[in-house]
């Protein structure tokens, strides 16, 4: 009916509670209570729950004094088949969303069944990777790219303009992510032997949020499922090979199963590009040589951070050092990213 607002923040409301929930209970049942793994995943769903019931409670006090009159109830040649089809019918964006979760249970069974099967690894080794990969890591990127999204929406009607933002403060952030990633880990894991699975998952993360929000502006059913299906395909015919590969390489098999997430997501931003750039008709704009300008930059800045770990290294195990690296080299990274804003005026 139209309460737009309303129904975006009620939804931005259960999707962060469900993340910052999902993390918190993740550590407190495997980390700091170290309860059995069928207990801390059972507990796992309480984040949802939670959420909802939050939720819930926010839609009463913000929507209670709404009162929508339906003029179709006093039609008496209602046809309710069609009525019921467009209850049931899939929106697009949860469609999208669904497809998207598949990756990664995709990715969990996969990779379970390989290294168990396949390479024969301890069954306590394939829990902690995965952990720490696709519950810990991921769900982390995943609340990055939410406040992402919720910064840059105003951007969202003028396309180009939102796709090219999008682009910039994601590299800035995920480069920020992945340099910090030891800090992160030690402040909220205690341990910092998967912290190269942050890295990955920033990678990832790029990919991810490109994937999510092109999708937004496909309109065509067809073209829509062409384009999930088609990177999902991708996606697992590529996981094996590249888990092999990886294997021969003598480098952690996981990584061949992520590098195959984002040949996926490649496909799909391909696809859709495509697709929008025709119907929409865009034009260039110079956002291409704007776009290759952001990497340079991004990388210059990766270049600058890695020098000035030699005078403020990342890696202390003290938790206070970690928070106040965490606090300078975000610091810096926000003052280049102005300096570059002002400079360019974007």
């Amino acid at each position: 009916f139209k309460y737009k607002k309303l129904s975006n923040m009620l939804y931005s409301i259960y999707h962060i509670v469900d993340i910052l929930l999902f993390i918190i209970i993740a550590y407190l049942s495997f980390k700091v209570f170290k309860l059995p793994n069928y207990i801390s995943i059972s507990l796992l769903y309480l984040s949802k729950m939670i959420s909802f019931i939050i939720m819930i409670i926010v839609y009463y006090f913000r929507a209670r004094n709404i009162r929508v009159k339906d003029n179709r109830m006093d039609d008496k040649n209602i046809n309710y088949t069609k009525i019921n089809k467009d209850i049931f019918r899939v929106d697009s964006k949860i469609y999208t969303l669904i497809v998207r979760n598949v990756y990664f249970y995709i990715s969990i069974i996969l990779i379970y069944l390989i290294l168990d099967s396949r390479y024969n690894y301890s069954v306590n080794y394939i829990h902690e990777n995965i952990t720490f990969m696709y519950f810990y890591s991921l769900s982390i990127v995943l609340l990055v790219i939410d406040i992402i999204k919720y910064r840059l929406g105003k951007y969202k009607k003028y396309l180009t303009k939102y796709i090219y933002n999008l682009f910039k403060v994601s590299f800035l952030v995920f480069i920020m992510l992945s340099v910090l990633s030891y800090p992160i880990f030690n402040i909220l894991f205690g341990n910092t032997n998967y912290m190269v699975y942050l890295i990955w998952a920033s990678v990832l993360g790029l990919f991810l949020i490109m994937y999510d929000e092109l999708f937004d502006y496909i309109r065509n059913r067809k073209v829509l499922n062409i384009s999930l299906y088609s990177g999902l395909i991708v996606k697992i015919v590529f996981v094996i090979p590249l888990v092999d590969s990886l294997y021969r390489m003598g480098y952690n098999l996981i990584f061949g199963e992520i590098i195959s997430t984002i040949l996926g997501f490649i496909v799909s931003i391909i696809i859709n590009y495509i697709y929008i750039r025709n119907i929409y008709r865009l034009r260039n704009n110079k956002y291409l040589e704007k776009i290759f300008r952001v990497i340079y930059d991004n990388m210059f800045l990766l270049f600058m951070l890695l020098l000035l770990e030699f005078l403020v290294p990342v890696k202390s195990n003290n938790i206070l050092i970690s928070i106040m690296v965490i606090i300078l080299y975000s610091f810096i990274g926000y003052i280049y990213y102005r300096i570059k804003r002002v400079r360019r005026n974007e």
